[in-house]
């Protein structure tokens, strides 16, 4: 007999995010400038009906934009009633997406990276939220996303170094791969894209970067953060004499939330903590071993929140400098993909475990 169980309750800040993040989707000015297939597809979703649905989805495939149909069926309220439909979907993408793999190099990619600000409007969103966001954002000016060779594919489009829920940053990175150029001028790109955003999400370049170069991931070392005093919550005083502890302290372990002994130590994390002006500064450092929440490091050193990164120091990508190397790489990959291809003794079979068999 099963017991009883009690599942957890939802934590208020994660209804609050899904609260602001259907509000902000749901405002959105402009007419989105969509392919004419997505938005016949989409009346259809509205209809909750199924007609003419398979003849719609042949044109989609042709066109390449069945991953798109399975975002909107995704996260549309009416997945319940159009299940058949995404049943149908899915068994499409299987079939659609191991086409892709046979040539993944020879699919036209265009990356790019983008800067923006995170305000205090939407501080309170995380990573996931910002990215469906900035998604809708792109896609609602036409632009194609390129998506990954999952089983349920997923946007290509990456929001990093992450940046906690309450925290704000003033030069913030996305980057993203396309299926084409962008559909207007660069210099437009600016103007267009933050008309789709809501208030606190701006962005302030868009660049065109090699396929090949590093992720910011990769390049960033270290990160700079920023808290404007406010005495009411701890006088200057106050922060003067626990910097002075933790410059003196041999080590501070951070905390864990689950009573385990921790290993971070937060003074190989934590550097030049010191106050300018009315402004407290510091750096923290991204490391393969441990990068806690940035929150949680400085409340226990100070116990404050409200944090903004203003930036992150990049290392040299190297990578740009041997385009040669990467583009003589790409080259072997594809002629032994076509090799591979040409041989009629290979089998693909059509199920969901993907395997082929040599003859």
């Amino acid at each position: 007999m099963l017991k009883n169980m009690t599942l957890p309750e939802i934590p208020q800040s994660a209804l609050q995010r899904k609260q602001l993040l259907n509000e902000i989707l749901g405002s959105t000015g402009q007419a989105p400038r969509w392919s004419p297939l997505l938005n016949e597809f989409k009346n259809i979703m509205a209809s909750d009906s199924l007609e003419g649905s398979a003849a719609l989805l042949d044109q989609i495939e042709k066109e390449g934009l069945l991953e798109e149909c399975s975002d909107l069926l995704r996260n549309s309220p009416h997945g319940l009633v159009l299940k058949s439909a995404k049943n149908h979907l899915d068994a499409r993408l299987i079939l659609y997406r191991r086409k892709r793999a046979i040539h993944p190099e020879a699919e036209a990619t265009y990356r790019y990276r983008l800067s923006y600000e995170k305000g205090r409007h939407v501080a309170i969103l995380g990573i996931p939220e910002l990215q469906r966001i900035f998604l809708c954002a792109l896609q609602s000016e036409g632009v194609l996303i390129k998506y990954d060779f999952s089983k349920h594919p997923k946007p290509m489009i990456e929001l990093a170094p992450i940046l906690s829920p309450n925290a704000t940053g003033s030069n913030e990175f996305i980057e993203l791969h396309c299926r084409q150029e962008l559909p207007f001028p660069e210099k437009e790109s600016l103007e267009r894209l933050n008309l789709r955003l809501p208030g606190g999400l701006i962005i302030n370049s868009c660049d065109r970067i090699p396929t090949f170069a590093s992720s910011i991931c990769e390049l960033a070392t270290h990160a700079h953060w920023s808290w404007p005093i406010d005495e009411s919550l701890i006088s200057k005083e106050s922060i003067m004499n626990r910097i002075k502890d933790f410059a003196t302290s041999s080590k501070l372990m951070l905390s864990s939330m689950q009573g385990k002994e921790s290993t971070c130590d937060l003074k190989v994390i934590v550097h030049d903590l010191m106050i300018t002006g009315e402004t407290l500064v510091w750096s923290t450092t991204f490391t393969d071993a441990h990068s806690p929440n940035p929150l949680r490091a400085i409340a226990q050193v100070l116990k404050i929140e409200g944090l903004k990164r203003t930036s992150l120091t990049l290392s040299e990508d190297l990578r740009l400098k041997q385009s040669d190397k990467f583009s003589r790489k790409l080259k072997n990959i594809y002629e032994d993909a076509t090799i591979l291809d040409g041989d009629s003794s290979i089998t693909v079979h059509n199920d969901d475990d993907d395997y082929i068999s040599l003859g």
